[in-house]
């Protein structure tokens, strides 16, 4: 039997035999000093493409993918200065 969060709940599942699974937990982290900075920083200089500036040009259609109660990470720091950027 499979478990993993759904909302603020438990959601349990069985797998087809001969299936395996394997979960990602994410380590503890401390938080950040200076959380508005961190973020401008990450858009400014991502790990590994160029920042979003250079990958989009005006008018080009986007999708913005949030997560939801079940991660630990909001949305709301980061998407005005993705926006932005």
């Amino acid at each position: 039997m499979c478990k993993v969060p759904y909302g603020q709940e438990t959601l349990s599942f069985s797998l087809p035999l001969g299936m395996k699974v394997r979960q990602a937990v994410s380590k503890p982290a401390s938080p950040l000093s200076d959380e508005k900075g961190a973020v401008e920083e990450a858009l400014a200089n991502p790990v590994g493409t160029f920042p979003l500036h250079r990958l989009t040009c005006s008018g080009d259609r986007v999708c913005v993918v949030f997560t939801d109660i079940t991660r630990s990470c909001p949305d709301n720091p980061h998407i005005p200065p993705m926006f932005q950027e």
